[in-house]
């Protein structure tokens, strides 16, 4: 009862950046750039938070909730890069469809 508990109150972090991190996903896809979303999700599960999830549920003896702490960071880390990368605009050169000018459209 009180691990069910814990992971409840551990889930009011886990699932805001669970959304943020799907929104930015899912706004970089419809632009284009699905690949980077792509790359991001694997690199940071094999070389960030599988580890993570090692090392808090088993070495460090967290069990259940260590597990929990990571998937907590991995879904804020990515929500983070990906938000990065949605500011820095850099997907707009992937982008299917191209902005026309005002001028051109009022045409």
């Amino acid at each position: 009862m009180k691990l069910g508990a814990t992971l409840l109150l551990l889930s009011f972090l886990l699932e805001p950046g669970r959304n943020f991190n799907i929104i930015i996903e899912k706004s970089l896809q419809a632009a284009g750039d699905a690949r980077f979303p792509m790359i991001v999700s694997i690199s940071v599960t094999w070389l960030f938070s599988l580890p993570l999830t090692y090392f808090l549920g088993i070495r460090m003896g967290y069990g259940l909730v260590g597990i929990w702490t990571a998937f907590i960071v991995d879904e804020w880390l990515r929500g983070i890069i990906l938000f990065v990368r949605w500011r820095s605009r850099a997907w707009e050169s992937k982008s299917l469809v191209q902005r026309s000018d005002r001028k051109e459209a009022a045409m």
